[in-house]
């Protein structure tokens, strides 16, 4: 995803690679793709992932806050690879598919988690709901913000693994907020939707970041954060 100006992510220390694999339904994916971030403190997983096992990201958007289906894709296509990268897992399954899962019903309900889990045939579910998705979060300020509400789930049980039922909260809540530069704002339609694309991968990878040892990105003015329900 090269551009022939830096874009707000790549200013921000994120350099993006091509887009979405093309393997066709029910095929795995290979790691693909590499990511730079700024040096700084390093930030401990808060949870480790069974690398054992078969996993997929998916990304729902419950309160519909994500305009472009595009962007759900790079959310997940930004964590699984940035996961395979660092060889968190060994094995996943393409986040697009379990999106597609999602649009399924039986008997007029919709599926469960570990449902669509099992639909995909993946082991354990990377549950992240989109609960904020902005460019310009006040309407007017380009400062790139989202905010995601993430689970594990087990699919042959349904058990939430991650949070713990110890820990009081149903979703580990994370913000990631970019610093203003407005001289990156985009200028037209087009290019809003190409940058709300990069910004979704680049939140991807801080999706992914949960779950291993990594550097901060100290340039990039994100934070974690637990929120309870």
């Amino acid at each position: 995803m090269s551009s022939h100006r830096p874009t707000a992510i790549t200013l921000l220390g994120l350099l993006t690679l091509a887009g979405l694999s093309t393997l066709g339904a029910g095929c795995n994916i290979i790691a693909a793709g590499t990511f730079l971030i700024a040096g700084g403190d390093k930030i401990e997983a808060v949870y480790q992932l069974d690398e054992t096992k078969t996993h997929v990201v998916f990304v729902d958007d419950r309160g519909g806050v994500v305009r472009q289906r595009a962007a759900r894709d790079l959310i997940a296509a930004g964590a699984e690879e940035k996961l395979l990268e660092e060889k968190v897992v060994k094995d996943m399954i393409q986040g697009r598919q379990a999106i597609a899962a999602s649009k399924t019903d039986r008997a007029g309900k919709l599926l469960t988690v570990a449902q669509i889990g099992a639909a995909v045939k993946a082991q354990r579910v990377i549950y992240a709901n989109v609960d904020t998705f902005s460019l310009k979060p006040d309407g007017n300020t380009y400062q790139p913000t989202a905010v995601l509400s993430v689970k594990i789930i087990d699919v042959e049980t349904g058990q939430k693994l991650f949070p713990g039922t110890d820990s009081g909260l149903d979703a580990y809540t994370f913000n990631v907020t970019f610093k203003e530069r407005s001289e990156d704002a985009p200028g037209t339609f087009a290019s809003e939707l190409g940058e709300e694309q990069k910004f979704a991968r680049a939140v991807g990878v801080r999706l992914a970041q949960l779950f291993y040892k990594h550097e901060r990105i100290e340039n990039a003015g994100d934070s974690l954060r637990d929120r309870r329900k």
